[in-house]
């Protein structure tokens, strides 16, 4: 006989469940398509409270082993639901096998190796047409892992998905988002943080912050090979971008709203290209830019021993950060109270110059230096140079002025 209050007795439950898939959105697909799910569930029902209880129990899906616990309570109509699951070392290989094709379409290109750590909570009225709240922490710590072919080491990340933006509103995918805490991170060697937040997973509002402070060295491992390198200085880089997901929007669907603004700040750095002979010291830039220019603010540094100075701007900055293949102009004014052509054109280096085929191929290997060279392809700049002594040999000129393109 049992008593009428109080906890019934532990119920243990074991055993396999197929499951033939779980829809909660229509748009998103099925979830745990033509799953075998082992359970071990630890049960009871408390009487007093009207709740069943799920105490800590295991289940299991593609040999991924899942930690959970949380109650049903019946006291009230309608009634709650409360769950928690986690798996602090979750292989993303094979637990993302349980996820809808239209959510893997959002991942395509994700490569990880490193476990992650998931724990998902679950919270909220039982409603036929009002999904509960659904908050899915998943973090990495110093992992590696690449994206469409850019290589991301020593990354640490705290992720959330959330589907309950504003309290009251349907629990459904305008109302849902993915936060990203990038604490650290290396992108093809470069060192930045970054906070990226996907709102509204229809229309894909994208905010995202990031900023790097490290030496200009690294920067080496992400320019075309043959280019030469910097070797010395530290580079200070911070933006801010608000915009969409377009790569996953139809093409009527990309309103063209997007904004960035940021800044470049380079100190005391220093660039060689033993190919053409050519030293870059005391390189000092002051660069802005916004979604439309980079104002070049002041960029100096010192050309194999010749002082120079640049200001001015270059145009279609969204270029950078959009898929469109537009054109950049730049108008630079370069000044130089003293300059040397002969320290720039010796006669080695116009000998070697003659020599050396020019490359008109990119063949890294990486999308960073695939991009910079296609960069420096589209852009057309108009430089007006301004000297008040230009030598070049035994050639001497006063008060030069020219204009490039």
């Amino acid at each position: 006989v049992m008593a009428d209050s109080g906890l019934a007795p532990m119920m243990h439950l074991s055993g396999l469940m197929h499951v033939d898939s779980m829809m909660f959105n229509p748009d998103r697909g099925s979830f745990f398509k033509d799953k075998l799910a082992g359970l071990e569930l630890n049960l009871s029902f408390d009487r007093d409270k009207k709740q069943l209880v799920i105490h800590p129990s295991k289940f299991e899906i593609d040999k991924q082993f899942y930690d959970g616990h949380g109650y049903f309570d019946f006291s009230h109509n309608p009634g709650l639901l409360s769950l928690e699951f986690s798996n602090p070392k979750t292989d993303f290989t094979v637990a993302k096998g349980i996820l809808s094709d239209v959510i893997l379409g959002y991942m395509k290109g994700i490569e990880l190796n490193d476990s992650v750590d998931v724990k998902v909570v679950v919270h909220g009225a039982i409603l036929p047409d009002f999904p509960p709240e659904i908050d899915a922490y998943f973090n990495l710590n110093n992992a590696s892992m690449t994206y469409s072919g850019i290589h991301l080491t020593g990354f640490t990340v705290k992720g959330l998905f959330m589907n309950h933006v504003k309290p009251g509103v349907k629990n459904d995918d305008p109302n849902s988002a993915l936060k990203f805490d990038v604490l650290s991170v290396k992108v093809e060697g470069i060192p930045l943080s970054a906070n990226m937040v996907i709102t509204d997973l229809k229309a894909l509002h994208l905010a995202v912050t990031a900023s790097s402070q490290t030496p200009l060295a690294v920067i080496t491992n992400v320019l075309p090979p043959g280019s030469g390198k910097f070797t010395d200085g530290d580079v200070d880089l911070a933006l801010k971008y608000h915009g969409t997901l377009s790569a996953y929007l139809p093409a009527t669907a990309r309103k063209g709203e997007d904004t960035l603004t940021g800044y470049l700040k380079i100190k005391n750095g220093a660039y060689a290209y033993p190919l053409r002979g050519l030293q870059l010291k005391n390189i000092n830039t002051d660069v802005a830019f916004d979604q439309l220019q980079m104002d070049i603010k002041d960029l100096s540094a010192s050309l194999n021993g010749n002082q120079l100075s640049v200001k001015g701007y270059l145009d279609g900055v969204s270029r950078l950060f959009s898929n469109n293949n537009q054109k950049m102009t730049g108008n630079l004014v370069l000044s130089a109270p003293v300059f040397n052509l002969s320290k720039v054109l010796t006669e080695k280096n116009i000998s070697e110059m003659a020599a050396t085929p020019k490359d008109t191929t990119i063949n890294s290997g990486k999308v960073a230096s695939t991009a910079i060279g296609q960069l420096i392809d589209d852009i057309t700049l108009r430089l007006n140079f301004s000297s008040n002594l230009f030598t070049f040999r035994k050639f001497n000129a006063q008060k030069v002025r020219g204009e490039v393109t």
